[in-house]
């Protein structure tokens, strides 16, 4: 490379960091794993999705893995999952937004952040990943996902993972974490 080239490279690099477009100035990525014990019930009601609801009485289920292994044998319906977690205070700080990917889920679903949609899918061997407005997160408290499941046949529910929470922005031309 030429004394001049290499001059201008250098100019370039630092002008990039200082403007917050090099690799040195990036939010911190963060990511939570959701898999484990979820409460779990079968039927149907709105009311579920909301992140006052009781859900004390439900069944602990292990997410990811079909209802049928979790009590609800030869089950097809509808049944809901709520999960209760907490997002670190200190992620708010650098934290645009946030991708929940809900794993595979057989048939359908609608899920819910703090009683708020923020997608829905079919398929029982798609990959859901929702994008999560960084306003619907509670930080340092209590957040509820919800998540209403419809099983035509067959197996039922959340089968698959990875189920987690992740710091990026779904959008346009912005997607971190990849």
């Amino acid at each position: 490379m030429e004394p001049k080239t290499w001059g201008v490279s250098v100019i370039v690099a630092l002008l990039m960091n200082i403007l917050g477009l090099g690799a040195g100035l990036e939010p911190p990525r963060y990511e939570m794993s959701l898999e484990g014990q979820w409460k779990l019930s079968a039927g149907d009601n709105y009311e579920w999705k909301s992140p006052e609801f009781n859900d004390e009485s439900w069944k602990n289920a292990q997410v990811p893995a079909a209802w049928e292994s979790q009590g609800l044998t030869d089950y097809n319906g509808y049944g809901w999952y709520r999960y209760t977690f907490v997002v670190p205070k200190e992620w708010e700080k650098t934290a645009r937004g946030f991708i929940l990917d809900a794993g595979q889920i057989d048939d359908e679903d609608i899920t819910f952040v703090n009683g708020h949609d923020v997608g829905s899918s079919s398929g029982w061997d798609v990959s859901r990943s929702y994008g999560v407005p960084k306003s619907l997160i509670k930080f340092g408290e209590k957040n509820v996902i919800a998540i209403r499941v419809y099983d035509r046949t067959g197996g039922g529910g959340i089968h698959k993972g990875p189920v987690k929470l992740r710091s990026g922005v779904v959008g346009r031309f912005d997607v971190e974490g990849y």
